[in-house]
């Protein structure tokens, strides 16, 4: 028994529970990131911010990014000055703010996405068969709900 079970009603001991597994699956899932971000030549950080970069498919500010990903400025700053180093990002000349640097990804930034985004595919295709879809459909209305209960 936890010490916090002693405060909580089986319903809430439940929602404790949920909650720590989700922080358990985020570490393994970046864990994971991580390791193939590697074999790569990168790092998990820098392999997430250049697939979001892409995925809005135009340039777009440290600011935004780090909004965006739910981090701090200065360590999206860090990451994407280490992307641009490595030929992955290029900084653009924004019309509607002088200081304000756009982000864009590079040719080089687009073919790691597309190494990232095929061996992510490979890693979801082959999980994907291991679970029932119907749990998974559940599991993500379940945390949707979640999120907003605490948004709000």
């Amino acid at each position: 028994m936890k010490s916090i079970d002693k405060f909580l009603s089986t319903e809430a001991s439940t929602l404790f529970e949920l909650v720590l597994e989700v922080h358990r699956t985020q570490a393994e899932m970046m864990r994971m990131t991580e390791t193939v971000a590697r074999s790569l030549g990168t790092t998990a950080s820098r392999s997430l911010t250049v697939s979001m970069i892409f995925g809005r498919g135009e340039p777009i500010t440290v600011s935004e990014i780090a909004r965006v990903m739910g981090v701090s400025r200065q360590n999206t700053q860090r990451t994407t000055d280490a992307l641009a180093e490595n030929g992955l990002v290029e900084y653009l000349p924004n019309p509607h703010h002088r200081r304000a640097k756009l982000v864009s990804v590079t040719d080089q930034g687009r073919a790691l996405v597309e190494q990232l985004t095929r061996t992510g595919a490979t890693w979801f295709n082959e999980t994907a068969v291991k679970l029932d879809q119907s749990e998974n459909v559940a599991a993500l209305e379940t945390l949707q709900h979640l999120r907003a209960q605490i948004s709000e």
